[in-house]
């Protein structure tokens, strides 16, 4: 978290692509959002021709030489793939689908983004790689336990954290009436609802963001806190 895996990870994409615009270039990652955050990116740096968007839900010019991808999406071949959150390859739900890109996807380049605990699995996957780099990376800002504090004391740029939206509305209830100005993210949030939300936080119209655990894939809001209301998923 906050180490800059991704985004150096994507300037190497994007150097490929413009070493070799007629080629194929896509990100996968887990969620839409985080699908859309990139390729929003992408779109203000090369222009919306040249970008495609795809999830089970909706597509957005997907014959473009740079997408962004649900990992569920994600085309077989292609020149360069940056695979986010990889170490969802353990997740007994969801995982195969890193495993397929990772064992049958058709790339030239794989930039493989994990945390620690899966590294052994992926390594294992990829050893017959022709050459490969192992890059690690640590936390920019330090991270401090401060303990225990009660749901109406949290301060302005704080995340309070739940893990289902029915908590996170109920907990966004709570500190509505207690005077907090409060907004909500979870992941089957609309795109335009969850841009509104997050625009309304970075304007300063909301103190708190009350989010289930997909703020932790690549939302990018400015707080100094996270708060758990729950431990247990």
């Amino acid at each position: 978290t906050n180490s800059g895996k991704t985004y150096n990870a994507l300037q190497s994409l994007f150097a490929e692509y413009e070493a070799n615009p007629t080629g194929t270039y896509v990100y996968a990652g887990p969620l839409r959002m985080l699908a859309y955050e990139v390729y929003e990116k992408m779109v203000d740096r090369y222009g919306e021709d040249n970008v495609g968007f795809l999830t089970g839900e909706e597509q957005i010019n997907p014959d473009a030489p740079l997408l962004a991808c649900t990992v569920e999406m994600a085309p077989e071949e292609g020149d360069s793939l940056v695979l986010d959150e990889a170490h969802w390859i353990v997740d007994p739900n969801r995982g195969q689908h890193w495993t397929n890109l990772l064992v049958g996807g058709e790339y030239n380049n794989f930039h493989i983004l994990t945390a620690m605990e899966a590294f052994d699995v992926i390594s294992s996957i990829v050893d017959d790689a022709k050459e490969s780099e192992l890059r690690e990376y640590k936390r920019k800002t330090s991270l401090d336990y401060k303990g225990p504090i009660a749901i109406f004391n949290v301060p302005a740029k704080t995340a309070v954290v739940c893990f289902s939206r029915k908590s996170v509305y109920a907990v966004a209830h709570m500190l509505e009436a207690a005077g907090k100005k409060v907004g909500v993210l979870y992941g089957s949030l609309p795109l335009k609802a969850r841009n509104s939300q997050i625009e309304k936080y970075l304007n300063g119209h909301y103190d708190i963001m009350v989010t289930t655990d997909v703020i932790g894939h690549g939302i990018n809001l400015p707080i100094d806190n996270v708060v758990f209301v729950q431990s247990e998923k």
